[in-house]
């Protein structure tokens, strides 16, 4: 089966982003980004905005995009913004709402990983746009209200998140984890979802895989479907474009 052809105007990654911009503009005008100034704000996610619609736009191959002044622009102003939230910006949020603090992670460790993501996943997959690396299992306990999922905090070695499943798995284990927009599970916001491999089992690794990305091929063909579906709910407007 030949190779998809990098396409910065179709690339699932590159719309992603897209998406996550203006989910982060309504988020900043509605004023639920903390820290950042509202005006600072706008401005940034304007000028990030057409920076990343001028790359999109570009047609430049992988090599030139990673490499071009446009792609830089555009970590600089992201790196501004971040900076300007502060280092308490998620516990603040959480504070605030939980469902929000979690999106707007999502939102933010999207638009940071877009470079990372392009570099090192496979062209043309719809699930490129999303992290799947493996995490550690660090906590696991019940969750309140319900029979069987358990509510665990899991860690890529940058940030520990918090999910809900009802899979079998311990502290300690090291498994395969999709990071996505909060899913609500028995009314408990999950950060992604844990994986199964190829023969339909939790997909499992070693200490050292920790923060590794995971082989798309490896993955269950029903939780490869159901994260394509989620990645096309969210970028379906901008392939129309």
């Amino acid at each position: 089966m030949p190779r998809k052809k990098f396409d910065t105007e179709t690339d699932a990654r590159i719309l992603m982003a897209l998406s996550m911009l203006e989910k982060l503009d309504e988020l900043t005008k509605m004023g639920k980004v903390p820290g950042i100034k509202k005006g600072e704000a706008i401005q940034i996610l304007e000028r990030l905005t057409s920076t990343l619609n001028k790359i999109r736009e570009s047609r430049m191959s992988k090599h030139e995009l990673l490499f071009s002044g446009l792609f830089r622009a555009y970590n600089n102003m992201l790196s501004s913004y971040i900076s300007a939230m502060g280092t308490k910006w998620y516990q603040i949020a959480k504070t605030r709402d939980n469902y929000t603090a979690k999106l707007l992670r999502f939102v933010l460790l999207n638009l940071r990983s877009l470079g990372s993501r392009i570099k090192k996943t496979e062209d043309g997959s719809l699930l490129g746009a999303l992290n799947i690396l493996f995490v550690r299992i660090l906590d696991k306990s019940p969750l309140r209200g319900s029979k069987e999922n358990y509510v665990y905090k899991c860690t890529d070695l940058e940030c520990i998140y918090e999910v809900a499943s009802d899979y079998d798995v311990n502290r300690g284990d090291i498994v395969g984890f999709a990071h996505t927009p909060p899913i609500k599970v028995d009314n408990f916001w999950s950060e992604g979802i844990f994986l199964r491999g190829k023969d339909g089992k939790v997909l499992r690794g070693n200490p050292e895989h920790v923060g590794s990305r995971i082989p798309f091929s490896e993955i269950y063909e029903e939780d490869r479907k159901k994260l394509e579906d989620l990645v096309l709910s969210e970028i379906e407007d901008y392939l129309l474009l």
